[in-house]
């Protein structure tokens, strides 16, 4: 009878205590899950002075979007390059990245470490972009969309010379009449500006870490250099008109002398060579030098950074002695922003990536930062001064050069080399070694490039692409002119 009355009382409890243990069950199953609250997604770059922007801006898409909380995540510029590839073979990539220029989209869609976009865009958000872009090898691989243009890089000029009028005044000149226009000019008013400021204030700023010297090559090139004028988005190195790179000819020299003079004379700000971007960003929001390379974006970057009232101007970058050479190329601009094949929730990333691209944000973007949207539904009447200074100067330095997939679209299939030290270290390092150091690593640049694209052509060819090194030369191309 005990034995009874015991089973019964068993059971009894057993029933009681199921919709307790089914509900914590329920609950630790739905977090486990994350079924309770919204899903996030991780988007990372290495745009750092905009993050207070991405955060406020995410902030209202959340309130639209209560299912989804946005996280940027930033990197300094030259550990992005290694941060982004360790995460995606770590598995642990965000669900949106970045992809800088220097980075091949060929070599992640390769890798397997991207997945196309186009499947969950409709055909309305598709058409408020240049369709001439969605080509094989641009935007298109293997005839699947993988990106769209998150800026109108036609527009986004690296390499501007900034010029700060309160040093020019401190030094006695007149940006109206003593702003240089030739190499021996730029070197002649550097010196007058260093030798004013007695150690107060210097000609220019140089970025010397990593891919710093980058930024004033960027803007030398374009007057200087037909194989490098699209040193950020192109093949720099690379002439178009014979298939050959030409690190080492006079025209990259003849940038290499217009620096080193700079930097015998005394004009560059001390510690150049161990200087980062934002400490010679820096320099010139602190009235400590007169002139600075840099992009579209600084504006808004020595905002962020407390120089609002700054006074400063926008000139054309100084041509060599004999006359330009070059200009600011660009070919088909390639996107920026992609979506992981690793992202758990690809449908709300690839909504996030809608909201990037769509015309509220990259309104938001164009007023607060100055990047002119990819979007091109997007209103930009309202362009301040110096936005409008950037059109009229684009106006001028920009011009088309030939595209190789246009010839031959398996070419897109082609990674395009990089050798280390890039360009910009080589001229680092150059500046302390002498011009024979120079030529010896630019002739070894040259064969290394010349060498791992035959690889890389090759490599395309055995994995079905049909390919040679003619599909990338037009011997018609004049560097002065449009193509």
């Amino acid at each position: 009878m005990m034995r009874k009355k015991s089973i019964m009382l068993l059971v009894a409890l057993i029933v009681l205590m199921t919709p307790a243990l089914w509900a914590g069950g329920a609950q630790e199953e739905a977090a486990e899950g994350g079924q309770e609250g919204p899903v996030t997604i991780t988007v990372t770059n290495w745009s750092q002075e905009n993050q207070d922007f991405f955060e406020a801006e995410a902030e209202k898409f959340e309130a639209e979007h209560p299912n989804i909380h946005v996280k940027f995540e930033t990197y300094a510029q030259d550990q992005y390059q290694q941060t982004l590839p360790l995460s995606l073979k770590s598995g642990q990539a965000a669900d949106l990245f970045w992809l800088s220029p220097e980075m091949s989209a060929m070599d992640y869609i390769a890798q397997d470490w991207i997945q196309p976009i186009g499947e969950y865009m409709d055909q309305d958000f598709l058409s408020q972009f240049d369709q001439r872009l969605f080509q094989e090898g641009i935007m298109k691989h293997n005839g699947k969309l993988y990106t769209l243009p998150f800026e109108n890089r036609f527009v986004k000029l690296h390499g501007l010379l900034f010029y700060n009028k309160e040093v020019f005044e401190m030094a006695g000149l007149d940006p109206s009449q003593d702003m240089p226009e030739t190499f021996s000019e730029f070197r002649e008013v550097c010196r007058q500006i260093t030798e004013a400021g007695d150690g107060k204030f210097y000609g220019i700023a140089f970025p010397g870490v990593g891919n710093g010297m980058d930024r004033p090559l960027q803007g030398f090139f374009t007057t200087a250099t037909p194989a490098s004028g699209d040193i950020r988005y192109g093949r720099p190195g690379f002439d178009y008109r014979d298939g050959d790179f030409k690190f080492e000819n006079r025209n990259h020299l003849g940038v290499y002398r217009l620096l080193k003079g700079l930097v015998d004379d005394g004009s560059v700000a001390p510690g150049w060579s161990s200087m980062k971007k934002e400490a010679a960003r820096s320099m010139f929001g602190e009235n400590r030098v007169a002139f600075y390379l840099d992009g579209t974006w600084m504006p808004g970057v020595w905002e962020s950074m407390g120089y609002e009232d700054i006074d400063f101007g926008i000139a054309y970058v100084p041509a060599p002695d004999s006359g330009r050479r070059a200009y600011r190329y660009m070919s088909l601009a390639k996107g920026s922003v992609y979506l992981s094949s690793q992202s758990e929730n690809p449908e709300e990333a690839a909504e996030v990536y809608k909201w990037l691209h769509g015309q509220d944000f990259q309104k938001a973007h164009f007023d607060e930062n100055g990047v002119f949207p990819g979007n091109k539904n997007v209103d930009t009447s309202n362009a301040n001064w110096y936005q409008k200074r950037f059109l009229e100067i684009a106006d001028e330095v920009v011009k088309n050069h030939p595209e190789p997939v246009t010839q031959n679209p398996d070419a897109g299939k082609v990674q395009w080399p990089s050798v280390s030290p890039g360009m910009g270290e080589i001229f680092s390092a150059s500046l302390l070694k002498g011009e024979d150091y120079f030529v010896q690593q630019a002739r070894e640049w040259d064969e290394k490039m010349a060498e791992q694209l035959r690889r890389n052509i090759e490599k395309a060819n055995a994995e079905g692409a049909d390919v040679q090194i003619d599909d990338f030369i037009f011997p018609d191309w004049d560097p002065m002119k449009n193509y």
